[in-house]
């Protein structure tokens, strides 16, 4: 197992939080990411809006950390997403939809209390990207 304490896409969103998450680990061909809410990674501020764009701040975190390890969002393989407001879940399923081509990630939605943003989401990806069975 490789373990990344973080990566150099988020590395400053981190120690603007001091935060010491582990960013993402290696199984095998799984990559398992932190859970993640939308930040600004140039100052570590999280991004505020309605779900529509904190979905896709959000993703595009995860959409850096994937790329520093040389993934795509074509390889996530699971998705589970944590929102604070059920009224939230038609609009993060459409950026979802939106920006996650077919075949899409398994997908789990819980509805939660969160310490910042509107939603919290993590993945796991793998090194194969996603095909039709």
């Amino acid at each position: 197992m490789r373990f990344h304490a973080t990566t150099p896409s988020v590395e400053r969103a981190l120690a603007a939080h001091g935060m010491t998450i582990g960013t993402a680990a290696e199984v095998g061909d799984l990559v398992l990411l932190s859970g993640w809410v939308g930040v600004d990674l140039e100052t570590g501020a999280v991004v505020e809006g309605d779900i529509e764009t904190s979905t896709r701040a959000t993703i595009a975190t995860i959409e850096a950390v994937l790329g520093d390890l040389d993934l795509t969002l074509d390889n996530v393989v699971k998705l589970t997403a944590y929102l604070v407001d059920p009224a939230d879940f038609g609009g993060f399923g459409a950026v979802f939809d939106e920006l996650f081509s077919a075949p899409r990630p398994l997908r789990t939605t819980v509805i939660a209390g969160l310490l910042a943003g509107k939603l919290e989401l993590d993945v796991i990806a793998s090194r194969e990207p996603r095909t039709r069975a």
